[in-house]
């Protein structure tokens, strides 16, 4: 998280609000970064701190299990505790980072809706040459053993287009029927349960 954070990829999380909440949520999940790194902090001494100890850790002894003790739920055992402050810590990081987005500002844009299609199409324009290229490519990758060989290209390139057409009308469903019924037609000798009605 702390590699994140220092390169930048972490930064989704902050927000910036303006609305009429209360400052601690503003202060929450305008500070995305910090309270992820304080809690992130914090379940490492937890961690660490129940880890070293032979006995159970304080929290546990004197307020959960305490808690506990007065709904059927059996005490926790440490690892018990460990494992639903990871899962509780998480569960909060994506909670405010769901939340948060209702929270921030509606996005700005600095350019028209005109520019951006247009820089897009272009985007689009370009990945598509890229992709004909690749195509273009690999096809060519695929005939390299036919490379030297013009009679053994063009009756590849023969072969396939048989193929293609032939497996293209053969899928088609009306072609199907036709020769289903063509079939049906030849088994006249065929006997009575086996003729089509």
């Amino acid at each position: 998280m702390i590699i994140l954070g220092v390169t930048g990829y972490l930064q989704w999380g902050r927000f910036v609000n303006n609305f009429q909440t209360s400052y601690l949520i503003r202060r929450l999940i305008s500070d995305s970064s910090q309270w992820r790194y304080l809690t992130f902090t914090a379940l490492f001494i937890l961690e660490y701190h129940t880890i070293t100890r032979p006995y159970e850790p304080p929290l546990l002894t004197k307020l959960i299990n305490p808690l506990l003790s007065l709904t059927p739920h059996p005490p926790l055992l440490a690892f018990q505790m460990l494992t639903l402050a990871r899962k509780s810590a998480f569960t909060l990081f994506i909670a405010l980072s769901q939340l948060g987005s209702l929270f921030a500002p509606p996005p700005t844009t600095t350019a028209t809706s005109s520019t951006l299609d247009m820089q897009q199409l272009a985007r689009l324009e370009q990945t598509a040459k890229a992709l004909d290229i690749e195509a273009s490519r690999l096809l060519a990758f695929d005939m390299a053993p036919f490379a030297d060989d013009e009679v053994g290209v063009k009756e590849l390139r023969g072969k396939v287009k048989d193929w293609l057409v032939n497996n293209t009308i053969r899928a088609d469903p009306e072609v199907r029927d036709a020769m289903g019924r063509a079939m049906g037609r030849r088994r006249v000798g065929a006997p009575p349960g086996a003729r089509p009605g």
